[in-house]
């Protein structure tokens, strides 16, 4: 008789526990179907909160007395678990492996590279969540973000290894003595400061400083990483597309599955200043009006020569009261206090502020962590000044081109918004504007300046109406300055007032060390003149047969 469906069973491991010594070879144990907790023991609430991986290794075998042939089978995991912060994923694994052979495999996407260009500097710790290295002067060091591989006796039934990821470089140059027959003779060196994101989980014997800049025999050894990307894992994910019979491809809402738990988010910050977090508010109608009340900081870099809980500080410029905030960092958690405004600090910690000399002292709650900073944030007395009223500055003012050229004089009308009402500015024919803002159009290039004297409400915009009509060129030529430097000519036809516009060249005589040279350059006029155009130009008109180019609306 056939090989029966039922005849197809998955079957334990020798020992089906999380411990490095779990899996081991198939038994006959049966692991049943439809069986809660068959293969996975519940989700604890720590598990579920910081993340967990579970590794179990079973086996697919037949149990049948039937001698017919087996032809093969394949494993497909046909539907994810329906709580989205579970996934299961497939992978391949030997007869005999253990959960301490398998973990490697599944982390294999990095592998163990060259030896790093540096030594571990000294002996690390297991918890130790900085690495230091030993290089020669002016080597790089490894990049953020960067996996390094700690490994010690590598290969022998003691070893120890552990994939590093960099989160933090600092590079500080030392001067080392070595001594050579009798004599100390100095020698410069480098020592990188690496910050890792998880802490070490085994102790790893470093190197210490030699003028080779080489590793100890019988110590760790540092290693790059490569990307081998050697495992291969199964899973399900939903299709994000109905597939119809004869697609050539198929969209999957996902190609990526939960492997290994990671607590922390990237969160990108934009345009995110220090003088952001505190402001003071000038205005609050027709609109708020805020400007940045701390643009200075201040900084006390934190290490084990002045690591404690009391710091002071003199602060310049002088800080106004409210202003100062105090920001350090404990355990991997940012803490502040603030100013109250009566020469006290509070929030997580004490201190005082002395407002007529700048200085500050400040007792914190925790000890800052090492290589952080406590940092002073503070706005001057004078963090604005406040012209309401006055005169004797120049107002707002807008400049812009209308769409349309050869703007009919008087007709333009500007309104808009502010403070809920309706404002209003006419222009006059000879260009000025009126009403609720001050400014000046030029009527034939279609230039407006405008000085408002109710501001927009925001969100809000300029509407402006207005008549226009083509602008009339004439070039002429063949022109030349009497002794007064005058110019004159008639138009052919009759410009509208206050619209006309002339170009013409002039020239200068500069005189330098060695003789004189000239220039030419344009100057441009408007004129509110008639058809007969008298032109005087305040600097020296060009030789003769001088060029004037006209432009008005008719």
């Amino acid at each position: 008789m056939p090989i029966l469906e039922q005849d197809i069973v998955f079957l334990e491991s020798k020992k089906m526990d999380e411990t490095a010594d779990g899996g081991g070879a198939p038994t006959g144990r049966v692991i049943g179907d439809a069986v809660s907790n068959a293969i996975f023991g519940d989700i604890s609430e720590q598990a579920r909160a910081g993340g967990r991986v579970n590794v179990k290794s079973i086996f697919a075998a037949v149990q049948s007395l039937d001698r017919d042939e087996y032809l093969g089978a394949h494993v497909v995991l046909s539907k994810p678990p329906q709580d989205p912060l579970v996934s299961i994923t497939l992978a391949k694994a030997g007869t005999f492996d253990r959960r301490s052979d398998i973990l490697p495999r599944l982390e294999a996407y990095l592998n163990a590279g060259p030896e790093w260009p540096g030594v571990l500097f000294g002996d690390h710790i297991a918890g130790q969540r900085t690495l230091q290295i030993f290089t020669r002067p002016g080597a790089d060091g490894p990049a953020i973000g960067r996996t390094l591989v700690l490994q010690y006796r590598y290969g022998q039934p003691d070893a120890r290894e552990q994939y590093v990821r960099v989160t933090r470089v600092a590079a500080e140059s030392r001067v080392f003595t070595a001594i050579s027959s009798g004599t100390p003779l100095d020698y410069p060196g480098q020592v990188i400061t690496v910050d890792i994101s998880a802490p070490l989980r085994f102790d790893f014997p470093g190197t210490g400083a030699n003028r080779s800049f080489a590793r100890d025999a019988g110590t760790s050894v540092l290693r790059d990483t490569v990307v081998a990307d050697a495992a291969e894992f199964y899973g399900a994910t939903p299709i994000a597309a109905p597939v119809a019979m004869g697609d050539l491809d198929a969209r999957a809402a996902t190609v990526y599955s939960q492997l290994v738990p990671n607590s922390r988010t990237e969160t990108p910050v934009t345009d995110k200043r220090p003088a952001a977090e505190s402001v003071i508010t000038l205005a609050t109608a027709p609109r708020n009006v805020d400007v940045a009340g701390s643009p200075f900081s201040q900084r006390i870099r934190i290490g084990q020569e002045n690591r404690g809980y009391s710091y002071v500080t003199i602060l310049t410029p002088l800080p106004a009261p409210g202003s100062l905030r105090v920001s350090f960092r404990a355990l991997g958690r940012n803490y502040t206090l603030t100013d109250d405004g009566a020469g006290r600090l509070t929030g997580a910690g004490a201190g005082t502020i002395t407002y007529a000399t700048g200085a500050v002292a400040v007792t914190l709650d925790a000890l800052p962590d090492d290589r952080s900073a406590v940092v002073f944030y503070w706005g001057q007395r004078e963090s604005y000044t406040s012209r309401a009223g006055s005169l004797d500055f120049r107002p707002p003012e807008y400049a812009f081109e209308l769409a349309s050229a050869g703007v009919t004089p008087g007709s333009l009308v500007v309104t808009w918004m502010s403070g809920g009402i309706t404002r209003t500015a006419t222009t006059t024919a000879g260009g000025k504007i009126i009403g609720d803002a001050d400014g000046e159009v030029n009527f034939t290039p279609g230039v407006v300046r405008l000085r408002p004297r109710h501001m927009l409400d925001p969100g809000s915009s300029f509407q402006l109406d207005y008549t226009y009509s083509d602008v009339r060129q004439e070039l002429i030529s063949g022109l030349s300055p009497d002794a007064a430097g005058q110019v004159s000519f008639t138009l052919a036809d009759q410009p509208a007032p206050g619209t006309l516009e002339l170009r013409w060249m002039v020239s200068r005589i500069e005189s330098v060390s060695s003789g004189a040279s000239s220039s030419a350059s344009t100057t441009t006029k408007s004129t509110n003149t008639g058809a007969n155009v008298i032109v005087a130009s305040a600097e020296r008109p060009a030789i003769v047969g001088t060029e004037i180019q006209e432009q008005w609306v008719q």
